[in-house]
């Protein structure tokens, strides 16, 4: 049981700082007292960068004698061993699909099935929900959309510019023959 500390200092007043749990006597930090470590308790047996032996008790049945620094307790978890790793973020890539045309496909007929979906709802919260859902899935559909035409503009381009240097290409390879 802990309690204050029990040094006198030379003044002749009391330690007022509480001791630490298990000290006997019953000591605060400054004054010597220290947590009595489990009996079987080792020191580390970890060298420091500067030459110096680890202070920190060892983690029971370590072989080596190692605390939770070195023994490597405190990684942090990744992978498999992480507790979010089945339902996080990027746990579930989605549907792969073959071209932007299948994604979009795909999205519109997620829209349709929410179409079909708001006459059934009575809570107006659970609308205002799905509205939301609605809104940002047609969002994304039209930003699709604008990519799509953009490449589409862009392949012609491309084919537009191509002709020529193809053209080109052939006359100077006939006129060095």
């Amino acid at each position: 049981m802990s309690g204050k500390c029990t040094h006198i200092h030379p003044s002749g007043r009391p330690c007022k700082n509480w001791a630490t749990r298990a000290s006997d006597p019953p000591l605060c930090k400054q004054h010597g007292g220290r947590v009595l470590p489990h009996p079987r308790a080792e020191p580390c047996s970890e060298t420091l960068p500067n030459g110096d032996r680890c202070k920190r008790w060892a983690v029971l049945g370590s072989d080596p004698p190692r605390c939770a620094a070195h023994a490597g307790l405190n990684k942090p978890l990744t992978g498999r061993d992480h507790p979010n790793w089945r339902h996080g973020l990027y746990a579930g890539k989605g549907k792969q699909h073959e071209s932007l045309e299948a994604l979009i496909d795909h999205l519109f007929q997620k829209h349709y099935q929410a179409d079909a979906i708001f006459d059934l709802i009575v809570d107006p919260h659970d609308l205002l929900r799905l509205l939301a859902i609605h809104f940002k899935n047609s969002s994304i559909i039209g930003k699709l959309l604008r990519t799509q035409q953009q490449l589409d503009r862009q392949d012609d381009d491309l084919l537009s510019a191509l002709g020529p240097a193809l053209d080109l290409i052939e006359a100077r390879l006939q006129s060095d023959k």
